[in-house]
């Protein structure tokens, strides 16, 4: 399928294989629909390993460039905490596809319940921005966890 991709990178090469991640396409009226992209990746092809080779050698591989500046660092510079609190966390056990060709058991599943510290609080980071954080950690002993 064709689309018309608005706003593409200016400096991708004609022909680059790329990957792209897209919420919608739009009937804009003209001979292919429009496609409203958020995330452009260019295909990686890594050389293929003959077995028995043994290589450790890794290829390397030019990335899609990106703008200076594009984006927000991910990393935060300042975290406050404002609230701990002990909660549960439980989490639904589900069979294993059976491997037989009988069919799975889609009953209610038995549920783990495990107790949990919650952490609340704001993040500052690289962005303008302050954002709301919840962090969680086993509040088990380390010995009672398989």
């Amino acid at each position: 399928m064709t689309y018309l991709v608005p706003n593409a990178p200016a400096d991708l090469e004609a022909g680059t294989e790329v990957y792209i991640f897209a919420w919608t396409t739009r009937d804009t009226g003209g001979q292919y629909p429009t496609l409203d992209w958020q995330g452009i990746d260019k295909k990686v092809y890594f050389p293929e390993v003959q077995e028995g080779d043994g290589s450790t050698e890794s290829t390397e591989v030019d990335i899609m460039p990106v703008d200076p500046g594009f984006g927000y660092g991910y990393g935060y510079t300042n975290i406050t905490i404002t609230k701990v609190e002990l909660g549960y966390y439980y989490m639904a056990q589900w069979d294993a596809y059976p491997t037989d060709g009988t069919i799975p058991n889609f009953d209610v599943p038995p549920v783990v319940i495990q107790p949990v510290w919650k952490f609340s609080g704001t993040a500052e980071g690289q962005a303008p921005y302050t954002e709301n954080i919840v962090l969680y950690m086993q509040a088990v002993d380390p010995s009672f966890v398989e």
